[in-house]
């Protein structure tokens, strides 16, 4: 199978089908036809869209393909010309964001290593019956109907008495 690089997954599979693709066994209208015959035609007529049908469906898939090709072809890009001094200025730009983005990545990591750093004493720190039961590992789900965070607290009463609540859970 072809890939289409960022062409989205339901345009490629389309393409990829485009032979077993059948049009909408219905009449449709569209701007230019106005007089399409929604009922069958009597024996040695044409279809409304002329020919013995074959052809119509032939050209509605080469014209779905050229729709399909033109959608994923890329977009052109122009090219812009920097000065030297520009491509200077971008470049320590780019310096100076990696290297704010490293110090923040090892202000995280220092975070978090102290935080098991202490975790891991005060471990230590719990007697020995205590700390069996606290190094266990707990993998009990998390409860169904446990009320979801919110950004403003709750408005007492404001839920009816008989009324459930979704979380199924008092305020």
């Amino acid at each position: 199978l072809m890939s289409f690089r960022g062409a989205p997954a339901t345009l490629c599979r389309q393409l990829i089908n485009l032979r077993e693709f059948e049009p909408y066994s219905y009449a449709t209208k569209s701007k230019n036809e106005d007089n399409i015959k929604s009922k069958p035609s009597k024996g040695g007529e044409k279809g409304a869209r002329g020919g013995s049908g074959d052809d119509s469906k032939e050209a509605y898939r080469d014209k779905r393909f050229q729709t399909l090709m033109k959608t994923l072809t890329p977009a052109e890009i122009p090219d812009v010309q920097r000065t030297p001094e520009e491509l200077a200025e971008a470049k320590q730009r780019f310096k100076l964001y990696s290297r704010n983005k490293m110090a923040e990545h090892r202000a995280w990591q220092k975070d978090i290593s102290r935080k098991i750093e202490l975790v891991q004493l005060a471990l230590a720190a719990l007697p020995p019956h205590l700390r069996a039961a606290a190094e266990q590992i707990d993998n009990t789900p998390f409860p169904a109907n446990r009320l979801v965070p919110t950004t403003t607290p709750p408005i007492k009463g404001y839920e009816a008495e008989g009324k459930s609540t979704r979380g199924k859970g008092k305020l």
